[in-house]
């Protein structure tokens, strides 16, 4: 500077190891109504576009994980009665679930769902929860307040919008709530755009999430001697 005072800009990369902690991960899927009635170009359905998405999520599971399936409407059910570790019986279970979803259980009732997904979350077991509607809801609020208090417990709350119809409000804000990503599929959209949604939502998920970061700078409490010639 014209003064004769300096600035320099340093770039720091930590290296930073992370143990490798087995998560559960929950599957929220709307079977709703409305699912089985939206259509893309290709004259695909929204219950088809989450079936394929399930299916791709499933597949590129850890085989660290336990996991679970919720469908909800009106009403809400699971696969299993609570989570079940990953495996080749337990896969094969899921995939026949995939495969026979329909949207028939009525309207978009997706609060109760998530306090049933997101109940009992510890610090302990990441829980990685993952929505996937077309929906939109009137109780917002609620659902947020919802995802909002299993974030405080350690869980993260992905959500997956299918079709023209969702509300960006919705998914963007359970993501927002539940500390995780929001990421939508129009209704333009083809099977490699949703594969690619899948995957990165995926990838975001199993990496660790920090809170409360800080930096500590050690720097000398005296300044440095003067050289000597």
């Amino acid at each position: 500077a014209k003064d004769g005072s300096l600035a320099g800009l340093v770039t720091l990369f930590p290296e930073i190891e992370f143990r490798d902690v087995p998560r559960e991960i929950v599957f929220i899927i709307d079977r709703s109504g409305s699912m089985g009635f939206g259509r893309d170009h290709t004259g695909k359905t929204q219950m088809e576009s989450a079936r394929e998405a399930l299916m791709l999520f499933l597949r590129a599971l850890p085989a660290s994980c336990t996991f679970n399936i919720i469908g909800f409407g009106s009403s809400h059910s699971s696969l299993f009665p609570t989570s079940q570790p990953y495996n080749d019986h337990t896969l094969n279970q899921a995939t026949r679930y995939a495969a026979s979803m329909a949207s028939d259980m009525g309207g978009t009732e997706i609060l109760k769902p998530l306090k049933h997904a997101l109940s009992g979350s510890n610090k302990n077991m990441p829980r990685q929860v993952f929505v996937l509607t077309d929906g939109q809801v009137s109780n917002e609020s609620a659902v947020f307040d919802c995802v909002r208090a299993g974030s405080a417990m350690g869980a993260r709350t992905f959500c997956l919008g299918l079709g023209g119809g969702v509300s960006h409000h919705l998914v963007e804000g359970i993501a927002r709530a539940g500390k995780g990503t929001a990421a939508f599929v129009t209704s333009g959209g083809d099977a490699e755009e949703l594969h690619v949604k899948v995957l990165a939502q995926l990838k975001q998920a199993l990496q660790p999430s920090l809170d409360n970061v800080s930096v500590r700078w050690n720097f000398p409490t005296s300044p440095p001697a003067p050289l000597v010639d």
